[in-house]
């Protein structure tokens, strides 16, 4: 889905089954414990292969013409992809090897700004090259422990162990993320996404 933010910026949204890319795995080594069988049943081979297919197609789209202006392009288009597994992770369930193999060398490929999924009940941010994931999953639950030795990892860049929630604020030349303590409202952190250009640009 791509939201216009004025007639030269767009955020294009692609919002993935992550359970679909996660659970029904045939190679041991990806068998993930996490998934509970009716999860397994509900995924295959050949409805994976779809799914990574069509999100190739969206991610490789051009961006759309600019508003009212046909020889024009949009100048800007942030890419925002949303799953509920996280691809890394600090706290409880931790990493997603299936979609390091799978999901990363497309984020990779087409210059994803950012990625965002719950799943694990912290709040986090974790940069890994160019790409930045970012983990709400503290909305009401009892929160995840954090892994030992969490915080001395380079690629973790910030974690609020506390319930909250996360604001995120777009613009032509800003793309903000702040981590929101839930019972006061207080702003934990902050942090600004830097642009990159996408293949498809």
């Amino acid at each position: 889905m791509d939201h216009r933010i004025d007639n030269s910026t767009i955020v294009r949204f692609v919002v993935l089954d992550a359970c679909d890319l996660v659970c029904g795995q045939e190679a041991p080594e990806f068998k993930d414990f996490r998934c509970t069988p009716n999860m397994d049943a509900q995924t295959s081979i050949a409805s994976r292969r779809r799914q990574y297919e069509w999100m190739e197609n969206v991610l490789s789209m051009p961006p759309p013409k600019a508003l009212g202006r046909d020889d024009d392009d949009v100048s800007r288009m942030w890419t925002v992809v949303v799953g509920h597994w996280g691809v890394y992770s600090f706290a409880g369930n931790g990493d997603t090897p299936e979609l390091i193999s799978n999901l990363v060398p497309l984020l990779e490929k087409y210059k994803v700004h950012a990625y965002f999924n719950g799943h694990d009940h912290a709040m986090q941010h974790v940069r890994k090259g160019n790409i930045q994931y970012f983990t709400s999953g503290a909305g009401g639950y009892v929160l995840h422990d954090l892994k030992p030795q969490a915080r001395a990892r380079p690629e973790l860049v910030h974690v609020d162990m506390t319930n909250g929630f996360m604001w995120v604020q777009v613009s032509h030349d800003t793309f903000r993320v702040q981590f929101v303590d839930g019972a006061t409202t207080e702003i934990l952190y902050t942090t600004d996404v830097p642009f990159s250009h996408p293949q498809s640009l």
